[in-house]
């Protein structure tokens, strides 16, 4: 894994540095402040690592395999600043992992969202104000913003001001906002922010 250092005015190199990690052959699942969270494909690992400190502590097995995965979320919770992973299989059952000590929390089944919310879009949940944010359908596959909070583990949901599209639109995060990005065009990409969180 590499990292390069650019200038912010002229946007030039300066240097660049690499950080060995772990396993070879991850993929960078999730990120929350210091933290990432990884899954080696080959060994079927799920692991949290440190790029700063080159730590990193191995978590527990899946309740099922990573493979059968649909959808995963990392972050920190708002008021206890537990780390805290959020896991929905393709069974569409909610797994939450708390990392304590080495890693060691466990996976805890948790109520999945209520029934109007039918379907996760998303493959990773994007991380904002100590709560988890994907894409998803209600009952009648209206397209909806739904919200994992980390710290009472409850699902909440916004209405979103678009058509939502399968392919070219994505939920992301710039500066402190909340954003849903439409790259269907080759030249242009629009942004609808979330100036006060909560409210689009």
């Amino acid at each position: 894994m590499g990292y390069v250092v650019c200038s912010d005015e002229a946007n030039e190199q300066l240097f660049r540095f690499n950080v060995p990690i772990p396993y070879s052959g991850s993929s960078i699942i999730g990120s929350a402040n210091d933290m990432l969270l990884m899954w080696d494909i080959w060994r079927d690992i799920l692991f949290t690592f440190n790029p700063i400190t080159r730590n990193y502590i191995k978590l527990d097995p899946l309740p099922t395999p990573i493979r059968d995965g649909f959808a995963f979320g990392f972050g920190v919770s708002k008021l206890s600043g537990q780390y805290k992973i959020l896991y929905v299989n393709r069974n569409r059952s909610y797994f939450v992992h708390n990392l304590l000590g080495q890693g060691k929390g466990g996976w805890r089944n948790i109520s999945p969202p209520p029934e109007w919310i039918y379907e996760v879009r998303d493959d990773k949940a994007v991380f904002l104000n100590g709560n988890l944010h994907w894409l998803a359908y209600d009952i009648v596959w209206n397209p909806v913003l739904c919200c994992f909070d980390l710290e009472t583990e409850l699902f909440t949901s916004f209405s979103l001001p678009i058509e939502i599209d399968d392919y070219f639109q994505k939920i992301c995060v710039l500066g402190d906002h909340l954003c849903v990005c439409d790259h269907r065009s080759r030249d242009r990409a629009v942004i609808w922010l979330m100036k006060d969180y909560g409210a689009i």
